[in-house]
């Protein structure tokens, strides 16, 4: 089975479904699915405190439309917490 591009086994994608629903994704199995630009969004924000998407998407070279996917998603799996609304939203890693 291929997820995100890598090869991953059905034990792993049940693995990673039950860390998902408890909230506890490791860093190694949200690698597996992220694609390479999600996880450039990821890494971004684990270098710095807070951001705005468009400011992610500048200083991590991906498009601002990918950027607020990458962000939906994190922000699902509990891995980033949004503050503010509307154009002073921010988003920090948890």
């Amino acid at each position: 089975m291929r997820l995100a591009g890598v090869d991953i086994t059905e034990k792993e994608v049940e693995r990673i479904i039950s860390e998902a629903k408890a909230g506890t994704i490791s860093d190694k199995n949200l690698q597996k699915i992220l694609s390479k630009k999600q996880l450039s969004v990821w890494q971004y924000l684990q270098v710095v405190d807070e951001a705005a998407p468009g400011e992610i998407a500048k200083n991590a070279k991906v498009a601002r439309p990918t950027v607020n996917q990458a962000l939906d998603k994190l922000l699902r799996l509990k891995k980033v917490e949004r503050i503010g609304l509307g154009r002073s939203t921010r988003y920090r890693k948890l």
